[in-house]
C-alpha cells in the first residue's frame, strides 16, 4: 500500500493541485457571491457584499465557510458577519477575564456605529479597518499561525528576545524586523504587565498588536489585541482554532478553514492509529502520564518546597491522543488544573506509577541542561525515587525543549534567550506534537518511522538517554521554509500513517493519507521545485 501511494502519478498530482489551486484563487479574486476583501473598497463596490459564505469561518472542521452570519467555531470566541464589517466577540471561557469586542470593516468603507440590527456596541469596542497591514508581536505564541497563514512579511516589530523560529531571527538580524525589548515588569495591583515604553512607542501606529489578557507586550492603544491561546481550559483542537481567530483580521479566513480542517484530520489519523494497535494489543493500553515541574523557591532565606502536577486539558489531549492516561491527583479539587505537594517524598509517592513523565521545570538555559540536573530538580537521584516507575525500563522521562533558539547576542536587546519552539509550533502543529510524543513512547525502534526531517518541529526530548538540545540559528532559515512551503512536514506524518497500517493491520477505508487541497498544492509545488 505504501509504494502505491507514493507512486501515484506526479502529472496526475500536479494537474489536481493546479485545479484546486486556481479554483480557490478564483473563487477568492472573484468573490464567488461577493467582492474581493482583499482590496480595499471603492466608491463603486462600498455598499457590495464583502463577507460572504465563500468568505467566511466554518463553525467546524469543514472547509466550507458558514451560510449562517452568527459563526461560533471555537469556545474562545464567536464572529457575526454583515456585508461590509464582521464584529469578533471573545467568549468568556476564562474565569475573571471579560470578554472583548472586536468591529473589523472593510478597508475603504465607514466604520459602523452600530450592529446590522441597530444593537449599540459594548463599551470598550476596538475598531480595525481589514485586511491589517502593519502588525506587531512580542508574543512568540501566534508565530506558527503567522507563518502557516502566509503572513510573516505583515510583521514590523518583534520582540526577538525569545523567539525560535529561525526566519524571524534572520529577518530581525536582516532588519527586516524591528526588533524592540517588549520585556515588563508585573504589575500586581493591575494584573497586567507595565507596557515598556520603548516597544509603546514603536507599535503606535500600528493595524494590529497581539497581545494577551495580561497586556504581555501590549502596545497600550486600542490596537492592542488579546491572543489568548495558551491559557489552561483549552484543550490542543482549541489551541488549533487560533488559527481562525488571527485569520479574521487578515480577511484570510478560507485559507484557515482549510489549514484547520487539515490539522484536525491528521490529528484524528494518528490518535486512531494508536488506539486501533492498543485495541489489537500491540502496544500497551494501560500507561500513564504526569506533567510535573518543581517550582520550589527561596525567600527571605526561607526555603518553600513545590512540585507541582498540572493537568490541563491541552496536556490531557496530548496524552490520550498519544494512547495514555493522564495522572490526575485525587486530592484535586473540581476545576484545578494543578496540584501542589509540600515535601518530595509525597509528590514521589504520587507519580510512583506514572510510565511518563513531561518535566515543564524552567531552566534558563536548556541547551546546558542534562539528565543530571533534571534529575536533581526532581529529586530523582534521592532515595524516596526508588520504584518510580518512570525511571525503569517501563517508562520515559521527556521535557519539551529539544528545539530551542541560539540567544543570538545580534539581536537587538540584551535579554534574549533560548526560546523554546514548543511555545511557538506546538499551537499550530498539533499532529506533529502527537508524532514525535508517539515516536518516542511506542514507535522508535519501528522501522519507518523516522525523527521529524530537517525543517520540521521537534518537541519532545529524551531526558534518560540524555538527550542533546538543537540551536536553531538564521541559517536555518531556508530549510524551514522549504520544509513548510513544499509540506515536507505533513508528508513524513502520511507516510508514518501509512507504515502504522502495514505493522497494525490497520485497513478501513480511513486509512488513506489525507487528501485536502492545501496538502496536494504543497505536493505540488515540492515536485515542481
Amino acid at each position: 500500500m505504501r509504494a502505491w501511494v507514493l507512486g501515484v502519478s506526479a502529472a496526475f498530482a500536479i494537474a489536481l493541485a493546479v485545479t484546486l489551486a486556481v479554483t480557490l484563487v478564483l473563487l477568492h479574486d472573484s468573490g464567488a457571491d461577493g467582492l474581493n476583501n482583499a482590496q480595499c473598497a471603492t466608491a463603486a463596490t462600498a455598499s457590495g457584499d464583502f463577507f460572504p459564505s465563500s468568505s467566511r469561518l466554518s463553525a467546524d472542521a469543514s472547509t466550507t465557510g458558514s451560510t449562517a452570519a452568527l459563526v461560533e467555531p471555537s469556545v474562545a470566541f464567536s464572529v457575526t458577519y454583515n456585508t461590509t464589517f464582521k464584529v469578533v466577540r471573545t467568549l468568556p471561557h476564562l474565569s475573571g477575564v471579560p470578554a472583548k469586542t472586536y468591529v473589523l470593516y472593510q478597508c475603504g468603507t465607514t466604520a459602523p456605529t452600530a450592529d446590522s440590527d441597530g444593537t449599540a456596541f459594548a463599551s470598550g469596542t476596538q475598531f480595525f479597518s481589514v485586511p491589517v497591514q502593519k502588525v506587531a508581536t512580542g508574543l512568540t505564541v501566534a508565530i506558527g499561525f503567522i507563518e502557516e497563514l502566509g503572513l510573516r512579511s505583515s510583521i514590523d516589530v518583534v520582540d526577538p528576545g525569545a523567539v525560535h523560529a529561525p526566519c524571524w531571527q534572520e529577518d530581525e538580524e536582516t532588519g527586516d524586523m524591528t526588533g524592540v525589548d517588549a520585556t515588563a515588569n508585573w504589575n500586581s495591583a493591575a494584573n497586567a504587565y507595565d507596557t515598556v515604553a520603548a516597544w509603546a512607542t514603536a507599535t503606535t501606529d500600528f493595524d494590529l498588536v497581539i497581545t494577551d489578557r495580561f497586556n504581555t507586550a501590549g502596545s497600550g492603544t486600542d490596537k492592542d489585541v488579546n491572543f489568548d491561546a495558551s491559557e489552561a481550559p483549552l484543550g490542543m483542537l482549541d489551541r488549533l482554532e487560533y488559527v481562525k481567530f488571527l485569520s479574521l483580521f487578515y480577511n484570510m479566513e478560507a485559507k484557515a478553514n482549510a489549514y484547520y480542517a487539515d490539522q484536525v484530520e491528521r490529528w484524528q489519523y494518528m490518535r486512531d492509529r494508536i488506539t486501533y494497535a492498543q485495541s489489537n494489543g500491540r502496544i500497551a493500553s494501560t500507561y500513564t502520564c504526569a506533567w510535573v515541574e518543581d517550582q520550589s523557591y527561596t525567600s527571605a532565606g526561607v526555603s518553600y518546597v513545590s512540585f507541582v502536577v498540572s493537568f490541563a486539558q491541552f496536556e490531557q489531549d496530548i496524552c490520550t491522543g498519544a494512547g495514555l492516561t493522564t495522572f490526575i491527583p485525587s486530592a484535586a479539587a473540581s476545576g484545578e488544573t494543578t496540584h501542589s505537594y509540600s515535601t518530595m517524598a509525597a509528590f514521589h509517592a504520587a507519580i510512583a506509577n506514572v510510565n511518563v513523565i513531561f518535566d515543564k521545570t524552567y531552566f534558563y538555559t536548556p541547551s546546558t541542561t542534562t539528565k543530571a540536573s533534571v534529575y536533581a530538580k526532581l529529586g530523582f537521584d534521592q532515595p524516596s525515587a526508588a520504584g518510580i516507575k518512570a525511571l525503569t525500563s517501563e517508562g520515559t522521562i521527556l521535557r519539551m525543549d529539544k528545539r530551542v533558539s541560539d540567544a543570538d547576542p545580534l539581536l537587538t536587546h540584551s535579554s534574549a534567550s533560548e526560546g523554546l519552539d514548543w511555545f511557538e509550533s506546538s499551537f499550530a502543529h498539533p499532529a506533529l506534537v502527537l508524532s514525535d510524543l508517539s515516536r518516542l513512547v511506542w514507535l522508535d525502534s519501528v522501522d519507518g518511522i523516522d525523527a521529524p526531517r530537517a525543517g520540521c518541529s521537534r518537541f519532545f526530548r529524551d531526558i534518560k538517554t540524555d538527550d542533546a538540545v538543537v540551536k536553531t540559528t538564521a541559517a536555518d532559515c531556508p530549510v524551514y521554509d522549504t520544509a513548510r512551503i513544499s509540506g515536507a512536514c505533513d508528508a513524513q506524518l502520511d507516510e508514518q500513517g501509512i507504515t502504522l497500517d502495514k505493522l497494525y493491520g490497520y485497513n478501513s477505508p480511513a486509512s488513506m493519507v489525507p487528501v485536502t487541497a492545501s496538502f496536494l498544492i504543497a505536493f505540488a509545488v515540492a515536485l515542481m521545485a
